[in-house]
Formats: C-alpha cells, sequence, structure tokens
C-alpha cells in the first residue's frame, strides 16, 4: 500500500514546520532551506507525509503551458529529508510526484537510496567529498603529487590567500572568467545566496591574490550540516598559470582541519574537475538523478530552459 503523501502548492507549505525538519535532518543540507528554494527554485512545491515527518521539495515550473520539475541551478541534490529507513518510501514520494509535471528532472541526496517505479529513468553521478577530522598535515599526506607541486609553485610565486573578497568583485570576475553563454539570472541568484549567507555567518568567499595585489582566484563556501560546500569559484589566467586556487583550496583544508567537517567539492562527472578534487583526497559519492517524460511522443525531445 502506497504511503499517504500530499502535494502542496508553494503558499501552503508551512516555513517553519518545513525548516525545522530539514534542521533535524540527519542528511540535511542547505539547497533545502526554504529560503534557498525561494532563490533558486521561486514558487516551489513540495511533498509532504505525516505532517512534516518526511519533505521532498519540488521546484516545480511551467512554460508554454507545460508544467515540468527542473534541476535548479546551485543546487546539486535535493530529495526526501530526513533520509527515510527504506527504499519504498523514496519510490512513493516518486509516484506522488503529480501527473501534470509532464518532464522531471530530478536529483536525489546521497543518503536517498531511490526505488525506481516504471517511467522513471535514473543515472548516477558523483560528488567529491573531503572528511576534514584529521590535522592538515595527515590530509596533506593523501594529497596528490601533482596537487602538492601546484601548491608549492603557488607559494613561490607569492600568492597569498585572504577571507573577506567583496561581493560585487566576486560577481564581475566570476562572470568574466566563466566560460560559456550563461544568462543574467544564474548571477543574481548567486548574489542572493551570497547575501543571505555572508549576513547569516554561514558563508564565506576566500581570496588568492598575486604579489602585486590582483585577485586572481576566489572561492565561495557555504555552510550547513557540518558541511561546506565549495559553490563557486573561479581563476583568472594569471591564477591558472601560477596554480593559485590549489594554495586557495589547500588553506581552506588547513584553516578547517581537525575539525568535524566535510568539504562537499559538489561534483564532478567531468574527468578533469574531478582530478582536481581528488588531488586533495576527496572520494566519490553517488547520488542518483531520475528523469520522467510523459509528452505525447512528438514532442519529448523538447528541453526545459530556466527560469
Amino acid at each position: 500500500m502506497m504511503t499517504k503523501i500530499k502535494y502542496l502548492r508553494n503558499s501552503d507549505i508551512n516555513r517553519e514546520k518545513w525548516d525545522h525538519c530539514i534542521d533535524n535532518a540527519v542528511n540535511g543540507i542547505i539547497y533545502a532551506y526554504s529560503w534557498y528554494l525561494d532563490i533558486v527554485a521561486e514558487n516551489w512545491d513540495a511533498l509532504i507525509m505525516e505532517d512534516y515527518k518526511y519533505v521532498m521539495p519540488l521546484p516545480a515550473k511551467r512554460k508554454m503551458m507545460i508544467h515540468y520539475v527542473p534541476r535548479p541551478n546551485h543546487c546539486q541534490q535535493l530529495g526526501v529529508f530526513p533520509s527515510p529507513p527504506n527504499e519504498k518510501i523514496i519510490k512513493d514520494f516518486l509516484l506522488a510526484i503529480p501527473r501534470k509535471f509532464k518532464i522531471v528532472d530530478y536529483c536525489f541526496n546521497i543518503f536517498n537510496q531511490p526505488g525506481f517505479p516504471d517511467k522513471f529513468i535514473f543515472k548516477k553521478n558523483v560528488t567529491y567529498q573531503l572528511d576534514l577530522i584529521l590535522p592538515y598535515d595527515e590530509l596533506f599526506l593523501n594529497f596528490s603529487t601533482n596537487t602538492k607541486r601546484s601548491i608549492r609553485k603557488a607559494q613561490k610565486n607569492n600568492i597569498s590567500i585572504i577571507q573577506g573578497v567583496s561581493m560585487s568583485e566576486f560577481i564581475k570576475l566570476k562572470e568574466k572568467y566563466t566560460k560559456g553563454d550563461i544568462p543574467p539570472w544564474h548571477y543574481t541568484q548567486l548574489q542572493q545566496i551570497m547575501i543571505h549567507t555572508l549576513q547569516k555567518g554561514n558563508g564565506m568567499i576566500l581570496g588568492a591574490y598575486t604579489a602585486e595585489n590582483n585577485l586572481c582566484a576566489a572561492a565561495f563556501f557555504v555552510r550547513s550540516h557540518n558541511t561546506a560546500i565549495y559553490l563557486s569559484a573561479f581563476s583568472t589566467e594569471e591564477g591558472l598559470e601560477k596554480r593559485a586556487m590549489f594554495l586557495l583550496v589547500s588553506h581552506f583544508l588547513k584553516k578547517n582541519s581537525g575539525h568535524a567537517l566535510t568539504l562537499d567539492f559538489e561534483g564532478s562527472n567531468i574527468k578533469s574537475v574531478a582530478h582536481f578534487y581528488k588531488g586533495f583526497g576527496a572520494t566519490s559519492s553517488t547520488y542518483y538523478e531520475v528523469r520522467r517524460n510523459t509528452l505525447p511522443y512528438p514532442f519529448q525531445w523538447l528541453k526545459q530552459k530556466q527560469p
């Protein structure tokens, strides 16, 4: 028998109960808080079981009269919170997604092991994580030879790491040095996340500066539930040449080592990016992406783009 799960529109969601559920979830993650979803998935809906005992956000959208559930930007994993004790509950949540959503592209979190009902296809994605409980010297032993070499090169190039890069400078250089056609709303969302987390004290920007005091690389980290997420970063051409990002990440690890904290690099399936993360001793964790497309056959090729 299928567990009773309610579908709620955005205006009917009790934000206090929702965030209390996320606060106390063993698999809680910053992406799942109501304020975060308001930024990356405006007017998101939800599936609720037993008065917020279990919740699942649905970043719902509508375009050309088609209701769909896309993967929001700046939001690698969602899923069911807290992580249920068996696959059946995950399967029930998937089956509870209203049929009006003709396209579903959804990522569960690493603690969710979904059961996959008919009409859903799935694939495995990976994120790379590093437990920082060990002292830095012991973490350093697990760095790759190339990573150690790159850190030393950055030090020889007199790269210095400073906390407190301005948000405006980060956004400006991120936009300048990010490859590809990135729409303006991407940076608007990022700025809103920065404003919220920097004010609340669970966001931090680290910058790498040259000897001439030029910002050549920076990274933005957010924290919740004993996890720091490497949410956004960039390097200038000079920063790449001088291996600035290697020293920046090393600096973060040194400052946070010996604590019950996990650094989540947020991916990636791209080999070169994954190689960078693995170079610091990070190991892969699997999370599942599930998809459903119930559009009439001639229209199943349609792809959705935000916003």
